[in-house]
């Protein structure tokens, strides 16, 4: 495993931990967009828009 796919494992991890504290879902940032779309991908994670701006929460 290569030190981006290492990071990548870490920020999707950091993620979900967050989604699960955050019923109300986690702002998508730049830096976190990739690994929020990965979540998106495998349905670990739904997307919503809140105030013009994009945020992931648990899938319901």
């Amino acid at each position: 495993m290569t030190e981006d796919e290492i990071a990548l494992m870490k920020l999707k991890e950091s993620l979900l931990q967050a989604m699960r504290r955050n019923r109300h879902g986690v702002r998508v940032t730049a830096e976190s967009f990739v690994a929020a779309a990965e979540l998106v991908k495998h349905d670990q994670a739904e997307v919503i828009e809140v105030a013009g701006q994009l945020h992931i929460k648990e899938p319901e």
